[in-house]
C-alpha cells in the first residue's frame, strides 16, 4: 500500500518560499555524514527548545517582531530529525512531528495558508517561508547552505 504524505521544503533565508507536493512511501535522498559542531556552526550550545515555530500574515520578520508573540511549536515537539540531502544533493534536515502534534500542523497550515511561517533558532530568524498549502503527514525539511549547516541544526534538533 502506498502512503501519500504531503512534505513541506523550506529554504533557509528570509522570504523563501513554502513548497508542498506530495511523495508516495519514504523520502529517498542521500544521506549526509555529519560531524558538524553546532557550536562552531551556530555560535552557542542551543537545544532544541531553541527552535521554534512562529506564524506571521507577512515575511517581513524580525526576532524583535516575535518577542510578544507564542512560538506554534518548539524543537521539543518534533520525534524524528536527521540531516539529508535531496535527489539534486541540495542539503537539507528532515523532520517529523509526534503524532499530537502533526495533526495540529495539519490545521495551522489549513487554517493559514497565504501566512508565513517563521523559523528561529535563539534569537535569530533562519526562515519565513510562505504557506502555500495544508502539510499533512507531519514531515517537513529545511534546506540549508551547507551540509555543515543541515547537521548542526539536526544535531540541536536531537538535544531534548
Amino acid at each position: 500500500m502506498n502512503k501519500i504524505l504531503t512534505i513541506c521544503l523550506i529554504v533557509f533565508g528570509i522570504g523563501s518560499m513554502t513548497a508542498c507536493f506530495e511523495i508516495r512511501n519514504q523520502i529517498q535522498a542521500q544521506s549526509i555524514e555529519c560531524n558538524a559542531n553546532p557550536i562552531d556552526v551556530f555560535g552557542n550550545d542551543y537545544s532544541a527548545a531553541d527552535f521554534k515555530l512562529w506564524l506571521k500574515p507577512t515575511k517581513e520578520t524580525t526576532y524583535d517582531m516575535l518577542a510578544n508573540d507564542t512560538p506554534i511549536f518548539d524543537g521539543t515537539d518534533i520525534k524524528d530529525v536527521y540531516a539529508d540531502k535531496n535527489y539534486e544533493g541540495d542539503p537539507m534536515v528532515v523532520f517529523h512531528f509526534d503524532e499530537k502534534e502533526s495533526k495540529e500542523w495539519e490545521r495551522i497550515t489549513y487554517e493559514n495558508i497565504g501566512c508565513y511561517v517563521v523559523f528561529t533558532l535563539g534569537d535569530s530568524v533562519l526562515s519565513s517561508s510562505f504557506i502555500n498549502c495544508q502539510i499533512t503527514g507531519g514531515v517537513c525539511a529545511i534546506f540549508t547552505n551547507s551540509e555543515e549547516e543541515a547537521c548542526a541544526l539536526a544535531e540541536i534538533l536531537k538535544k531534548k
